[in-house]
């Protein structure tokens, strides 16, 4: 978690002093999107929605774009779960760089859960994923729900182009750096590790 903190201070850090020294043409903007986020385990994907603020700072050659967004996340289901859903703040810090009216850039990106819940297709049992026991009436539910990781940390890569001076749209893969959480296996019922929460999207962003 050392690693996590270093990053976000260096990150709010850098923030802070792109505001402070930013040139005239600081715009704010509305930010909406739609996503699909992928686990490299436990086969899984949650489709996701997502409205919040963008704020792009001209800092010489580059533009430094800060973002606040609320994410909602629901999955598909599987064999043994119904659905998986949860809330996040999420809040990426990106460096773009413009060529005409397309822009590329990259950054960090920190996801704090709000609440996650699992429901199994046995017995319609839903949970909050805090690693608690479930009290479960059925031999196909775990004894213990999965557990949710406090923090995601991703890698953004961004590509987008500015279809008029204040409105641009953008396709966002950010890299997951992270364990999405953990949860206890059926038949060995040993705590096991998810993969990485990364994900695929597409947002569009008007500038006021």
């Amino acid at each position: 978690m050392n690693i996590v903190k270093k990053i976000t201070i260096a990150a709010a850090f850098l923030c802070a002093v792109t505001v402070v020294n930013a040139e005239e043409g600081m715009k704010i903007g509305a930010r909406v999107g739609y996503s699909t986020q992928m686990l490299d385990s436990y086969d899984m994907g949650l489709l996701g929605v997502q409205a919040g603020v963008a704020i792009n700072i001209p800092a010489g050659p580059v533009i430094i774009a800060p973002e606040v967004a609320f994410v909602y996340r629901d999955n598909y289901s599987s064999i043994l779960v119904k659905s998986q859903t949860e809330m996040a703040i999420s809040v990426p810090i990106i460096v773009k760089y413009a060529f005409g009216n397309m822009f590329a850039g990259a950054g960090v990106q920190i996801d704090l859960p709000l609440g996650s819940e699992i429901c199994y297709t046995s017995g319609n049992e839903c949970y909050s994923m805090d690693g608690k026991e479930t009290k479960t009436t059925s031999i196909f539910n775990p004894d213990k729900s999965p557990e949710r990781s406090a923090i995601d940390l991703g890698i953004p890569f961004v590509f987008g182009y500015h279809i008029m001076p204040n409105l641009t749209v953008d396709a966002r893969y950010v890299w997951g750096l992270m364990a999405y959480g953990s949860y206890t296996t059926l038949l060995t019922n040993l705590k096991a590790d998810y993969g990485p929460l990364s994900s695929l999207g597409a947002n569009a962003t008007y500038f006021f």
